[in-house]
């Protein structure tokens, strides 16, 4: 047994990553499941399996960056080796003591390394693919009740699912996909290996660029705290990966180390403050500021650019 891990020790580690999760909500499901079995109230049961999808989505969320980044990296992993003038290999990267071809043919794939691929094609589907799938799915489905009009009420948003109140409670509900939008930039931002070594940095500013104007336009967060701390993470982020690019083409920066940590302590701070000092309205207040919002010189609402005519519902 002590053989067969060594030989596959990256392969077994794909297969734990990736099924883990999976155990897991295997095992909040069975909790579930017993502990409804003592309860003869349709309210009760109601509650505790919402309660169990809640912890379900929330461990899809916690551990999709890391799983998609594992499985990704074994996509193109291989790098090429001159052992000497007439030999050439190609290793995988995420396990050196596996050959990717045989012979240095990359016609020829071994079959350690065509395990790990077919397995992480299949995560792929499963994780990077599969999880904002799932997300959106499950979000389109209630989409009339999680958003259901600019004039909605209390009675309209007490009608929302709650099994799903995990992936759209803290967002507005003319954005209630956006937690579709915070997968995939993750996601993005975690396949930082992925993209070509020359454009690395500029691609994550680019971005990050990209989600600076996606959270200031929508504004996505009920709290208006969480609003200015979002976007300013993103700030911070650019800021992060900018200081990176302009060390990686050369320019040279010699507390770069001590400005990334002041960077990070600052944000941190920051948060602390908005969260302490922030004043937030609630759900209604926020409609009666959009209804009296204006887009050149137009009410938003007949506007052809409103937020909830760009939305993913529609």
């Amino acid at each position: 047994w002590e053989c067969v891990m060594n030989e596959y020790h990256y392969f077994f580690k794909l297969v734990a990553a990736t099924l883990f999760p999976v155990f897991v909500i295997a095992g909040i499901g069975l909790l579930v499941s017993l502990r409804n079995l003592g309860y003869k109230d349709v309210a009760k049961r109601q509650k505790t399996i919402t309660f169990g999808v809640s912890i379900s989505l929330l461990v899809l969320h916690l551990v999709y960056p890391s799983v998609s980044q594992t499985i990704t990296s074994a996509l193109f992993g291989c790098q090429k080796v001159i052992e000497d003038e007439s030999t050439t290999n190609y290793y995988f990267t995420q396990d050196y003591a596996m050959k990717c071809y045989i012979g240095g043919d990359k016609s020829r794939m071994t079959a350690k390394y065509r395990s790990v691929l077919i397995y992480a094609w299949l995560g792929v589907l499963m994780y990077p693919v599969g999880v904002p799938l799932y997300f959106a799915v499950m979000l389109f489905r209630e989409r009339k009740l999680l958003y259901p009009g600019s004039n909605f009420t209390e009675e309209d948003l007490a009608r929302r699912p709650e099994h799903l109140s995990f992936l759209y409670i803290v967002y507005e509900p003319h954005v209630y996909w956006f937690e579709v939008f915070e997968c995939v930039r993750r996601f993005l931002l975690s396949q930082a290996q992925l993209y070509p070594h020359d454009y690395r940095q500029f691609i994550l500013v680019v971005i990050c660029i990209m989600s600076i104007r996606i959270y200031a336009w929508f504004q996505p967060f009920v709290s208006d705290s969480d609003d200015t701390v979002g976007e300013f993470c993103q700030w911070q982020l650019l800021t992060i990966y900018l200081l990176l690019f302009l060390q990686e083409v050369g320019k040279e920066f010699p507390g770069i180390d001590w400005a990334l940590v002041t960077i990070t302590f600052v944000g941190f701070l920051v948060a602390i403050g908005v969260g302490i000092f922030g004043k937030d309205r609630s759900l209604k207040e926020i409609q009666e500021d959009r209804k009296n919002e204006t887009f050149f010189d137009q009410p938003i609402e007949s506007s052809p650019r409103t937020s909830q005519d760009i939305s993913f519902a529609s």
